[in-house]
């Protein structure tokens, strides 16, 4: 699984709700509760943070510097270091 520079737990939460509904995998605690699906997402986290803390520091700051210039139809988000 790759997580984005800017993917959140939700957004990992959603990935893997819909990986296991394509899948069609079974918990014995059912499919519908998308607290189960955030947890695990909070574990995956946690664990791409436990095992490579750089690139987590690196997206962190990634995102620190992020700002959207709307001044013209042709320019997206822009980088400032």
């Amino acid at each position: 699984m790759m997580i984005p520079y800017s993917g959140t737990v939700y957004g990992i939460a959603n990935t893997v709700k819909d990986y296991v509904a394509k899948e069609k995998i079974e918990f014995p605690w059912g499919t519908d509760s998308f607290k189960h699906y955030f947890f695990l997402a909070t574990k995956i986290k946690e664990s791409v943070d436990n095992v490579c803390p750089t690139a987590s520091k690196i997206m962190n700051y990634l995102n620190s510097k992020k700002t959207c210039n709307d001044d013209s139809l042709f320019r997206n988000c822009l980088w400032y270091s």
